[in-house]
């Protein structure tokens, strides 16, 4: 029975290390993207400026 328990409790903490884990690396995900999406916005803006220079 001892062993039974110890096992559900290893795949208790397994599951919520992957949950934190993916949590984790989902926020980091999102805080490139919005890290990034200004970037793209002024590179795009200043290639239209370029271009209407031209």
């Amino acid at each position: 029975m001892g062993r039974i328990k110890s096992q559900a409790m290893k795949n208790i903490k397994a599951i919520i290390t992957m949950a934190i884990g993916w949590q984790v690396s989902h926020m980091m995900l999102a805080t490139q993207v919005q890290a990034t999406i200004p970037t793209v916005v002024s590179l795009n803006t200043g290639f239209s400026l370029n271009a209407r220079h031209m």
